[in-house]
Parts: structure tokens; C-alpha cells; sequence
């Protein structure tokens, strides 16, 4: 039998392999594992065309809790929630971690819905080893090493932000509430749920000490953040009095500050509410799995993507912009602790050089750009917190206005949670073609008072939220014919109406987007129509069926109520005659038109409402292969169906003109066909 180290220490005494059952054996994974023993270059040994050795775990569902096979328990532990078919997969370090710069080592993967790895453990190696996790307590040196490491060598990546003034944290030592002092080393913040929470307009002042009653979860952020040497805790519910609205608001406003300033956070990704405490601190862990094969002992190293993914705190929206916004995170999972910083990855149960695991991306918990990098970044943001669940709906806006504030800088705005570009030429084309948002499931969508219906946030069940990003790709006409927005000055009847070039101004100079009305005037071309289907609406368009595709989307009304349920008869919810207003066309394999369906308000006839939307994809005629925005002739004279162009993307024009009876037509089918009129949407 071969036997090898479980320590890295002199004199080891030898191991026995795991016993397994005859199906495991059969596997012969010990073989493999020998590979390491008799030094063979194990990339080519175990690789074959570029793919590793995969073995089907076909009698998986034969699997029982109690087996005393150790494979088929690590199987089952990993995949039994899942019922997918799980396959063991055999690596070398050096392949799948793309680095020559480690000691090259045998890695097993088990892939069912999660993927599960198993390192080898207590061998000399300068490269990629298991870490025994002690499950009755973390190893507070190692958090500490973490920390410390990037706080000294990361620089400016990982740096915090300029620390709010005034700023309410916990005194880890006394357990008073305090202003955090201007020679502190910073703060650590905690990211955790609520759960059922009573008192909270508890108010809490400078110098008042917190009892022995508060939550578990609190009481184990404090342990910690002393023990990482930062004693410093600042928690929402002790740090903002509760009880003052002006307060709570400017918080709430400066969110982003609080947690991209926090020298670190905790996020609590286990146990269901703020009583259940951090594993490995005040409670148990998951006891750490490990096998013999080959003479070589295999540690379990859980998938933490996994763990937070479905844990509690990933469904909440509040945590949403609490982990993006931080750039230092460690993560407490029922399993073992994770850091993630902006330029490194820790994990408590693999040994591994940090340059190594920065490219392995699969295992990485948080997006590794944080917010995002582009502007248009704000719609992938946007549909991942929309997915989230809130205990009061009024919270919608305001659990992710921490993300919006720093897209300012990259002249992303927002007027009442939609989304623009504020370019200055496409500024309101931008606008009006994110009011073109739409859900997966609009049918289920709920309205949610306190908020416009042109706003994605004045529904609820918005999950899988899609929002077109700007600019339209194709111009219709001069410029009146275009889609203008304008917004007011507070809710006052009468109130001042403003371009929107001028609210962003406003914005820019510290206003707040809460101080201007609910209201919008949108101006473009419009008409009327009548919803029949889903894919079917009566209205005067330059194309037919079978020319073009149309999607409707209502809020608030499954397709099944939309129209033809028996011959000609429809509902009446959808029988009467709406408004429709072209909002912006953008290009890329098709064209695609979109439109909001409007209707009047019950209780004022000058009021409109947003019902939902028509998207209209149209084919590119097959000699076209240029794509872009249609301009005026080069030569500054007036314009003429013969001299609409398309121009490009960067700015040069297409050598071709555009076929007359294609884009020119489109054009003056909406000039004679459609009017410009406006409509005050709430």
C-alpha cells in the first residue's frame, strides 16, 4: 500500500487510503493520485486532447446518507439538493490555474450544480495546497494576514474613500457609540440581514453604550473587527438614529461612501437573520471532508460562489450595493471564511499564492470590477438588484442609490431609478429610450404606490429587468420630431418645468433627485392603437406581419387577458384605444423600434400612464452593411429622401446612400402618418 504525509513536518507517519465502494474503486482516482508520487509531467499524463479525465458518477441517485464509502459522501454532500448527475474531474494545478510559476500537483473536481474541489493536504509544495479548517473556531491570525497584506501592498486599488465627516461608528472596546476618530485606523462595516427586527426607531446618540442584548450576529463583528486590528464597527441599525428622517436620508444618500470607505466589511452570509452570529466565531462550522487516495490525502475546498449565492444575504436588496461598493469583503459561510479584495482572493481552505488565484475566476464571489467599469455597466447592476427582495417597498429606490452615486462621474444619471447617458447632443434620446424598460415576466408585475408608473421601481416583481442603453442608432427627421423629456421643480401643481440638461446640471451641483416631481412631459411622434395579442396590435406602421417582428409587453396583465380569446371578442381591459409614442430605434443585426403604450388617468384626463411597451424588430435589407445614424447631407443643404445617409459609429460617413425606398420612406411614412404631441406621464 502507498503510504504519505498528512503534515509538513519531519518523520510523517504513513496514511491509508479511504475505504470506497466497489463503483468508486473502480474509478481508480487512486492511480491518478500516484501520478504525483512517481513524478511524471502531469499535464500530459492526465490530459488528453486538451480535455481532462471525467468520470460519469452514473449511480449517484443510489447514493445513501450513511455510506461508509468516503466518495460517495463527498458526492452526496455536494450534490444532494440538486439532482444533477455529478462527474469527477482530474487537473493538474499548473493547467488550471495557467501558471508555470507553481509546483505542479494532482487536483480533483466533482462538477454537479455546484463544483466542489479536492486539494492535496500536507505536502511540501510551493504551490497549491488544502488548508485544515478548524470548525469550532476561525483562525483569526490568517484574516488578519489578509487584511493587513493588502492595506500594505495594494495601494490606491483597495484604498477606502474619504471618510464621511461626523461619521457614527461602534468603540469595539467599550461598545459606545462614538464619532469615529480622525486618527483611527478606519472602520470595518458589517453587511448582514435584519431578519424580524423589532425597535428599530431605536434611537442612538454618541456615548450611549450598547447592552448585552444586541444580536449575536453584532457581538461577533466586534470580536472580529478587534482581532483584525481595526475596533471600529460601524452597523446601520446603531450608527444611523432611526428615529431622525434627515439623518436616515443623508445616510442613505451617502451609502456608497460608507461602505467603499470601510476599511473592511463583514458580510454575514449565513443563518437567516442577525441572531444566528458568525460561524466559526460564536458558532460551529461545517466539519471540513477529506479522502486518502494513493497514499495522498485530498482536502474538501467548497465552492464559496455557491455558498453566498444561496445564502439568505445574496436575496436581500440592501446587501446588494454593500457588497459591490466595499473593496475589501471578508465573507463568513457556514464552511470557511473568503476575502476579496479588488485585487486579490483568499479562501480559509486553500493555501495558494494570491497572484496565483487572481485569473481563477470561477471561484470568486463578487464581481471582480466591483460596480462595473463602463457606463453602461448600470444595466447588468440594474437586473441583478432587481431579482432582490425588500420588506417595505418604499426601501426600492433607496437600497440602491449607493450605486448610482458613483456612475456620476462616469455621467450616468438617473430620474427616479431610470438610467442615461447624459451625453449632451443625445442626452434626452437617451432618457426616452431607457423608458423603454421591460421585465421577463410583465404580466406579473404588481404596481407599488410612491412611485411613477415610467419607472421600473413603481413595480414590484421587476425581476430579470432589462433597460436599453442609449443612444438610438437611427434619427428620424429634425430635431421637433424627436423624443424631448422635460421634468418640474417639486410636486406643487404648476411647478417649474426644466429641460432635463438642466436637472442633470442641478444633480451635478448636489441636488437631490427626490426634490423633482414624479411627473415627466414626453414630446415625440405619436398615435393611437389598440392591443389584439401579444404579437399583434392595431396601428398604423410602415411595416406588415410577416415584415417585422412585434412583441407587446403590459404591466400588470398576463398575455392570456391581452386580446383574442374567442374570434373577434376581447377583454375589456385592452379593448379600448391607447396612446403610442416612438421613443428611439437602435441597430445591430435588425432594427429595432421601440414604443410606450400610454392611457389616460381616471382622475385626470391630461394625465398618462405607462402600460408598456411595443418593440418592433425589422431585418436589414440584405445590401446593407454599414450601420449607424441617419445625418443631413454633407453639404449643409436641405435635406431630401434622396440625401439621407447613415452615418458610422465613429463619425465617418458610409460611401453608399441608403436605398429611397427603405429608410426614406420609413421616414416620411411617420411625418405624414404620426403627430408630435405631448403627454405628462406620472
Amino acid at each position: 500500500m502507498q503510504a504519505a504525509s498528512d503534515s509538513r513536518g519531519p518523520n510523517p507517519e504513513p496514511l491509508a487510503d479511504s475505504p470506497l465502494c466497489d463503483r468508486c474503486r473502480a474509478l481508480r482516482l487512486d492511480d491518478i493520485a500516484r501520478l504525483q508520487l512517481a513524478k511524471e509531467n502531469l499535464s500530459d499524463t492526465i490530459w488528453d486532447q486538451d480535455r481532462p479525465h471525467t468520470y460519469a458518477v452514473n449511480w449517484w441517485k443510489e447514493i445513501q446518507p450513511g455510506t461508509t464509502c468516503q466518495l460517495c459522501r463527498i458526492i452526496f454532500a455536494a450534490n444532494s439538493e440538486w439532482g444533477v448527475m455529478p462527474k469527477i474531474g482530474a487537473h493538474s494545478a499548473q493547467t488550471l490555474f495557467r501558471s508555470q510559476d507553481i509546483a505542479d500537483s494532482i487536483l480533483f473536481e466533482l462538477y454537479a450544480h455546484t463544483t466542489t474541489m479536492l486539494v492535496p493536504h500536507g505536502e511540501q509544495l510551493p504551490g497549491i495546497t488544502g488548508r485544515k479548517i478548524d470548525h469550532c473556531q476561525i483562525d483569526y491570525g490568517l484574516l488578519r494576514q489578509w487584511v493587513q497584506d493588502c492595506i500594505q501592498n495594494h495601494g490606491v486599488s483597495c484604498a477606502g474613500a474619504d471618510l464621511l465627516p461626523g461619521l457614527k461608528v461602534i468603540d469595539c472596546n467599550t461598545r459606545k457609540i462614538i464619532v469615529l476618530p480622525p486618527d483611527s485606523p478606519g472602520y470595518v462595516a458589517l453587511s448582514y440581514r435584519w431578519g424580524t427586527v423589532t425597535n428599530t426607531d431605536t434611537t442612538w446618540r454618541p456615548d450611549d453604550a450598547l447592552d448585552n442584548d444586541i444580536p449575536q450576529t453584532v457581538k461577533d463583528a466586534i470580536v472580529v473587527a478587534t482581532k483584525v486590528g481595526i475596533p471600529y464597527l460601524w452597523v446601520d441599525k446603531y450608527c444611523i438614529d432611526q428615529a431622525n428622517a434627515v439623518e436616515k436620508h443623508n445616510v442613505i444618500r451617502n451609502m456608497d461612501s460608507i461602505y467603499s470607505g470601510a476599511a473592511l466589511t463583514i458580510v454575514a452570509a449565513a443563518g437567516d437573520d442577525s441572531n444566528f452570529g458568525l460561524p466559526g466565531v460564536s458558532r460551529l462550522r461545517y466539519a471540513q471532508e477529506s479522502i486518502i487516495l494513493g497514499g495522498r490525502r485530498f482536502l474538501v475546498f467548497p465552492d464559496s460562489t455557491e455558498e453566498v449565492r444561496r445564502s439568505i444575504w445574496a436575496t436581500r436588496a440592501w446587501t446588494y450595493q454593500e457588497g459591490l461598493l466595499s473593496k475589501r469583503r471578508l465573507v463568513f459561510t457556514a464552511s470557511q471564511a473568503y476575502f476579496q479584495c479588488m485585487k486579490s482572493y483568499h479562501w480559509e481552505a486553500l493555501d495558494a499564492p494570491s497572484e496565483t488565484t487572481r485569473d481563477f475566476g470561477f471561484y470568486r464571489v463578487f464581481p471582480e470590477d466591483g460596480i462595473g467599469r463602463e457606463p453602461r455597466d448600470i444595466v447588468r447592476r440594474l437586473n441583478e438588484y432587481a431579482a432582490r427582495q425588500l420588506s417595505f417597498e418604499s426601501d426600492t429606490l433607496n437600497a440602491i442609490l449607493g450605486i448610482f452615486q458613483p456612475y456620476q462621474a462616469r455621467k450616468v444619471y438617473h430620474l427616479w431609478g431610470v438610467p442615461f447617458l447624459a451625453e449632451s447632443d443625445r442626452l434626452e434620446r437617451n432618457f426616452a429610450l431607457a423608458l423603454g424598460w421591460s421585465t421577463r415576466v410583465p404580466g406579473n408585475a404588481k404596481r407599488q404606490t410612491g412611485f411613477p408608473t415610467w419607472s421600473w421601481v413603481g413595480w414590484a416583481n421587476s425581476d430579470n429587468l432589462t433597460v436599453p442603453w442609449g443612444p438610438d442608432s437611427l434619427v428620424f427627421g429634425p430635431p421637433e420630431r424627436l423624443p424631448s423629456i422635460h421634468v418640474f421643480e417639486g410636486s406643487a401643481v404648476g411647478s417649474r418645468r426644466i429641460p432635463l440638461s438642466e436637472y442633470v446640471l442641478r444633480v451635478e451641483g448636489g441636488a437631490d433627485f427626490a426634490l423633482f416631481s414624479q411627473s415627466i412631459l414626453a414630446t415625440g411622434m405619436a398615435s393611437r392603437c389598440q392591443v389584439l395579442s401579444p404579437w399583434k396590435v392595431s396601428v398604423e406602421l410602415p411595416w406588415k406581419r410577416g415584415e417585422a417582428a412585434f412583441v407587446v409587453r403590459m404591466m400588470g396583465i398576463p398575455e392570456d387577458r391581452y386580446g383574442e380569446q374567442d374570434g373577434d371578442k376581447y377583454v375589456e381591459v385592452l379593448s379600448r384605444t391607447q396612446c403610442i409614442l416612438y421613443i428611439g430605434c437602435q441597430s445591430g443585426s435588425n432594427l429595432v423600434f421601440s414604443f410606450l403604450i400610454l392611457s389616460q388617468t381616471v382622475a385626470r384626463r391630461d394625465r398618462y400612464t405607462r402600460d408598456g411597451t411595443l418593440t418592433v424588430t425589422v431585418p436589414w435589407p440584405h445590401n446593407i452593411d454599414w450601420l449607424g445614424s441617419w445625418t443631413e447631407n454633407p453639404s449643409n443643404e436641405q435635406s431630401s429622401a434622396q440625401d439621407v445617409r447613415f452615418r458610422g459609429r465613429k463619425g465617418q460617413a458610409s460611401p453608399q446612400r441608403m436605398p429611397i425606398d427603405y429608410i426614406a420612406q420609413i421616414i416620411k411614412f411617420f411625418e405624414e402618418k404620426w403627430e408630435v404631441e405631448e403627454f405628462m406621464l406620472s
